[in-house]
């Protein structure tokens, strides 16, 4: 009995884990956003080594956001 109520509240955190990751993961835009947006396209920043170590970092930290998701659903 212990076992089971633990499956579920192992599933209840899974789901909401997940849920709460693929929330913040959304991009929401104002109108204000959608402006930088455009302009960004339009002239986009010279690459140099701090916009490569960003570019870097944020690949590495979706990278483990991604695994983080990929142990929640194997659970």
């Amino acid at each position: 009995m212990a076992i089971l109520a633990n499956e579920r509240i192992t599933t209840r955190v899974s789901s909401e884990t997940k849920r709460l990751i693929e929330q913040n993961m959304r991009i929401q835009l104002c109108q204000e956003d959608a402006l930088a947006f455009v302009h960004a396209l339009e002239k986009p920043i010279k690459v140099n080594e701090r916009f490569l170590r960003a570019a870097r970092r944020h690949k590495e930290t979706m990278a483990a956001a991604i695994e983080m998701i990929k142990k929640v659903d194997a659970m």
